[in-house]
């Protein structure tokens, strides 16, 4: 009875660490999964980012450039008289004003930023007024020209200073990113090497539990030959 008794105490024993190993080994899989689709995710949100840090210096740069080429059809038509070369000009306002629009929302989320935007905006209505009044004129004198270029580099400068925020505010999260990516590739490092220590373990575990299993039928199949004998010297007697 002792003996029985201890060997299915051993039995539980080998049981609990089967089943333990069992639920470390899953345990492990499922954070290796978490951390690789944490990894992909943090991935996709640092790229989808950056991304929208580019969209918003190219509408800083488009309004700068719609800018220029209404400015530019204003000149145009001074020096030529052809109304032809007010196209972009015509088509301006609509655009800019949009241009404008999606960068208030863009900055929306910054509250310092308000008096720069209200700036720009006041700038660029400034600008457009004074090309307004280039054209009703038919000329170009000597001040509307200075006053021009002043305000276009008063608003080249405010949307370089937006863009170099931009800039800055995106090498940030990129750092960040970088940071964080790197953390998770070393735990998801340390937990697929558990995950390999914990499947080969589970493998010498299995291994002496079936080394186990044959020694301990090879005892039973002694002790059913020891208690024939035993019979058969009892029957004899």
């Amino acid at each position: 009875i002792t003996s029985s008794l201890a060997l299915r105490i051993g039995q539980l024993a080998r049981n609990y660490w089967h089943h333990l190993l069992l639920a470390v080994g899953c345990a492990s899989v499922v954070l290796l999964l978490g951390s690789s689709h944490w990894q992909a995710t943090a991935s996709l949100s640092a790229l989808d980012g950056l991304r929208q840090q580019a969209d918003r210096v190219e509408r800083l740069d488009s309004l700068l450039m719609q800018l220029m080429d209404a400015e530019n059809a204003v000149r145009g038509y001074l020096l030529s008289g052809n109304r032809a070369h007010l196209e972009p000009y015509d088509k301006s306002p609509a655009t800019i004003d949009e241009r404008l629009e999606e960068i208030r929302r863009d900055f929306a989320t910054n509250p310092a930023n308000d008096d720069v935007i209200a700036d720009l905006s006041g700038l660029v209505a400034i600008k457009l007024r004074s090309l307004d009044q280039a054209v009703e004129r038919g000329i170009a004198g000597q001040e509307t020209r200075i006053q021009g270029k002043r305000y276009t580099d008063r608003i080249r400068d405010l949307i370089l200073g937006l863009e170099a925020q931009l800039m800055a505010q995106g090498r940030v999260s990129f750092e960040r990113s970088t940071r964080d990516l790197e953390q998770t590739r070393a735990v998801v490092v340390v937990l697929a090497a558990g995950a390999v220590a914990l499947m080969v373990l589970l493998y010498f575990v299995l291994e002496r539990q079936l080394q186990l299993r044959e020694q301990l039928a090879g005892l039973l199949r002694s002790e059913n030959q020891r208690l024939d004998s035993i019979v058969q010297e009892r029957t004899a007697e």
